[in-house]
């Protein structure tokens, strides 16, 4: 069975740190960054099943990409909302760095979007995930369009969504609607998020180099939608894992109007994401 996983690591208890080769930080921390993608054989040891508890922005595209991968393998998932200010939700946890995403896998503490899709996706191998799909969902140029979704295309979000104070307003409107926040918690991180947002939006810019972020953006999204080359997805008439990578990324703006403007100006990738759109329906999880 053709699978994908971190570079092989051997001669470690954890399964996970066996099978993806990360550091383990603490008590079951798993907190360095990703290393490459390649062929492994699955591990015979098999975990319980889980319902993992993912610490999230709703705007952050790496959390978003991380939930779609579980949306599409059917997983159930509690879905927690962290203060931006606070951060009260994650300080129980035994992290790194504090930054979401966050996933409590089994017990284990997995820290950056990419650790965590390679937590999934062995699990996915020791056929702990029902609907985990085959190895034609892990075309050859998975890595290639994994680290296009976080490198170029999550990192142009940030200063289209945050471009004034108008748009970051926007952007934390969110914060009205969570749950687990009383009244005056939610009013401040509205009103302080959308300050810091716009207020760091040129640093941001200046981090990445980047000049003009709304044709930049159409630019990146332009290199997607040459390779679709006018397919239903990008590699045919079945989802694979590019597909979910940057579909996820860009889902975590719908709404907004950077997503407004650019699925209208583009055609062909507003048709695309609303054929994976229904190939991976929105979970409803806890927030």
């Amino acid at each position: 069975r053709r699978s994908i996983s971190l570079a092989r690591t051997v001669g470690l208890r954890n399964p996970y740190r066996a099978a993806l080769g990360l550091t383990v930080v603490g008590a079951g921390v798993i907190a360095s960054k990703p290393r490459t993608l390649c062929t492994a054989a699955p591990s015979a040891e098999v975990a319980a099943p889980f319902k993992p508890t993912i610490y999230q922005y709703v705007i952050c595209p790496f959390c978003s990409r991380v939930k779609a991968y579980l949306d599409f393998c059917g997983v159930e998932y509690e879905s927690i909302e962290v203060d931006p200010l606070l951060k009260g939700e994650i300080k129980k946890l035994r992290t790194v760095t504090k930054k979401v995403p966050i996933a409590v896998i089994n017990g284990v503490t997995v820290e950056d979007s990419g650790n965590i899709i390679e937590v999934i996706t062995q699990m996915g191998n020791n056929k702990e995930i029902k609907a985990f799909p085959g190895p034609d969902f892990f075309p050859a140029d998975t890595q290639e369009w994994t680290l296009w979704s976080e490198k170029k295309l999550a990192v142009m979000l940030y200063p289209n969504i945050s471009r004034n104070l108008e748009e970051s307003w926007e952007c934390f409107s969110y914060a009205d609607d969570v749950p687990t926040w009383n009244y005056f918690q939610r009013k401040l991180v509205r009103i302080a998020g959308t300050g810091a947002m716009t207020a760091v939006n040129g640093k941001i810019k200046a981090k990445y180099h980047i000049k003009d972020e709304r044709a930049e953006l159409k630019e990146t999204i332009q290199v997607w939608t040459n390779a679709l080359q006018g397919k239903k997805f990008l590699h045919g008439d079945k989802v694979t894992m590019p597909d979910v990578m940057v579909f996820g990324v860009l889902r975590a703006i719908k709404g907004l109007r950077t997503f407004n403007e650019v699925m209208t100006e583009n055609p062909a990738l507003k048709e695309w994401y609303a054929n994976v759109e229904a190939a991976i329906p929105a979970k409803k999880t806890a927030v």
